[in-house]
């Protein structure tokens, strides 16, 4: 029985390294994240991310990646995370995302302008000196 048993591990562990040789085995490292204000939406790589505000994300290693935080009314905030390799294999830096977006300042908001056509053509100041006069 115990050569059945070590049979379907020899298989099931063959399978499993055939699979990562044809689909490529890439590490993978979980990156935390503290995204304020929540809800925000958060792309990888330019693909949005399902959920609000997640907590973590896990990322391949192996590579370098982009995470964009936006939400409407704040200021879009990246971060690079860059693809190190070290002994033990690759690491993503940083390992922690802390992202607190700042209101958008000046955007989105419309001034009106009046303009009084009274004292049109007279020299800078000639209103001033006749209301002064009365």
């Amino acid at each position: 029985m115990s050569s059945r048993i070590g049979e379907r591990w020899a298989r099931g562990a063959w399978a499993a390294l055939l699979a990562c040789g044809v689909a490529g085995c890439a590490p993978t490292q979980t990156i935390s994240l503290a995204l304020e204000p929540t809800p925000v939406e958060v792309y990888v790589d330019g693909r949005r991310l399902a959920g609000g505000a997640p907590e973590s994300v896990e990322l391949r290693a192996d590579r370098s990646h982009i995470v964009m935080i936006k939400r409407q009314g704040y200021r879009s905030q990246q971060v690079a995370l860059r693809s190190t390799r070290t002994e033990d294999g690759y690491r993503l830096l940083p390992g922690r995302v802390n992202v607190a977006l700042r209101p958008a300042t000046g955007r989105g908001r419309s001034v009106e302008i009046e303009l009084d056509d009274e004292g049109a053509g007279a020299e800078p100041g000639a209103a001033d000196a006749s209301s002064e006069e009365r």
